[in-house]
């Protein structure tokens, strides 16, 4: 494929130009300032996107430029340039023309997979092995030698081996830096595991003797809270015993001759009710006579009267030596489940007493 046509309408110096190539070399003739320059520059700017301002590329006095290039397979490119329009338009035989506008400095993939050219990126240079400046040395004779190895490296695929070897003499310097690295890690991580060793067997030592420590501990906290028990036990007998005297003192002990005749007086009692009872039934035998108008005989109420109040006495003074008796029996029950209590918290206060090898009140050792 090449270029067989070339038409500029309103660029630089050619209002109007067509141009027609062979496929062989072509060759533009004139003299200065006829516009050779202007159709190099036609090509670059169609197909390299060459910067050119746009009052430098358009005819004066105009106020649009179009380029158009025809390949000798049919294929069209036009660009059109105006203030509002920045424009590439692709022909394709047999399809419908595409239109690309506001593609910036980048000329649009479709061109550039058509023709087939493109700038050569090296480090941070741009190169165009198509077209080259007037006043430029053929075969890049203005380049350092560098720069010529590099353009061959990359245009015969030898650029992709420097930048492996690059990659992997970076990855190797990075591995050998890492691996180094490593056996440093290695040996101070087998330093301080073998630290680690040392305390944790020390650690562990301490670990069994606070456990020991613990379990007696554990076990005189729990001697200790079966004295507080029994401290309190004891406490609140001793409280019960205080009661038990209090109340033995309010106790008053009847002499043997009292009671003697305290018992008269009750057997005096018993016989006075008896008599009572027996009065009982003879004045309901006088009043069945009265009421069968019988005759009674005459009875001395006055005595009758003194010996009932005499009853009433004995009968009050046999209920005092009742509630005498009760509170008696009582109070001996109670001293005697006091001294039982009393017992059974000496037996167990000796016994926790024995299984104590110090004394828990003094802490000293028992003797």
């Amino acid at each position: 494929m090449y270029l067989k046509v070339l038409k500029l309408q309103n660029w630089q110096k050619h209002k109007d130009l067509t141009l027609e190539f062979g496929p062989n070399v072509n060759v533009i003739t004139g003299a200065t300032g006829t516009g050779k320059s202007c159709v190099r520059r036609a090509i670059a700017w169609l197909f390299f996107n060459l910067n050119i301002k746009e009052e430098d590329l358009r005819t004066e006095g105009e106020k649009t430029t179009t380029v158009i290039g025809v390949f000798d397979n049919g294929i069209e490119i036009e660009r059109v340039r105006a203030k509002t329009i920045n424009r590439y338009i692709l022909r394709l035989p047999g399809q419908e023309e595409q239109v690309f506008d506001s593609f910036g400095k980048t000329i649009p993939e479709e061109i550039t997979n058509i023709i087939k050219m493109s700038e050569i990126d090296i480090e941070n240079d741009s190169l165009n092995l198509n077209i080259a400046e007037q006043l430029s040395l053929p075969f890049l004779l203005d380049k350092p030698a560098s720069f010529r190895a590099k353009l061959f490296n990359k245009l015969t695929g030898n650029e992709l081996l420097d930048s492996l070897f690059k990659i992997l003499n970076k990855e190797s310097l990075k591995v050998s830096r890492d691996l180094k690295d490593t056996e440093l890690l290695s040996e101070k991580q087998q330093e301080d595991l073998a630290t680690y060793s040392i305390t944790y067997k020390e650690c562990k030592k301490k670990l069994i003797s606070v456990q020991e420590e613990y379990e007696k501990i554990k076990e005189k906290e729990e001697i200790y809270q079966h004295l507080l028990e029994l401290s309190e036990k004891l406490k609140t007998n001793k409280d019960a015993e205080k009661k038990v005297q209090e109340r033995s003192k309010e106790i008053k002990i009847i002499a043997e001759k009292e009671l003697t005749k305290l018992r008269d007086k009750a057997t005096l009692v018993y016989k006075l009710q008896e008599i009572n009872s027996q009065l009982n039934i003879l004045d309901k035998n006088i009043k069945d006579l009265e009421n069968n108008q019988v005759k009674i005989p005459k009875v001395n109420f006055d005595k009758l009267k003194e010996k009932c109040q005499c009853v009433k006495s004995l009968t009050e003074m046999r209920d005092k030596l009742s509630n005498i008796d009760s509170s008696i029996q009582l109070s001996e029950k109670s001293i005697q489940e006091f001294v039982q209590n009393q017992t059974i918290l000496e037996t167990e206060l000796k016994e926790t007493w024995d299984e104590c090898p110090n004394c828990p009140l003094c802490g000293k050792k028992k003797e």
